[in-house]
């Protein structure tokens, strides 16, 4: 049986739409329906950049607390750490 052009690029631009359809799918969020940032579009606003910046002095006076034997600034900087890191999961999203 010999298959014609035009059932070819029938088939070939099915394919496409196909393949486009699922590209868009998985780009989407399941919960809004927002379009995911990629990687490097995060790190581009100002507010990106102080969040990061306050979850590594926020680690690092989590270190020298625990250093110095402070335990309870300690734990107060592990909340404030894992706050911020939550905070930062959920702006990526």
């Amino acid at each position: 049986m010999v298959i014609d052009a035009d059932e070819n690029k029938y088939k070939e631009h099915r394919d496409f739409q196909i393949n486009n359809l699922y590209r868009e799918e998985s780009l989407l969020n399941t919960t809004n329906g927002t379009k995911r940032k990629k990687w490097r579009e995060i790190f581009t606003s100002v507010d990106d950049l102080f969040i990061i910046l306050g979850i590594l002095l926020n680690g690092v006076s989590l270190i020298v607390s625990f250093i110095e034997g402070h335990v309870i600034a300690g734990l107060i900087l592990v909340g404030c750490e894992i706050a911020l890191i939550v905070a930062y999961i959920l702006k990526m999203i």
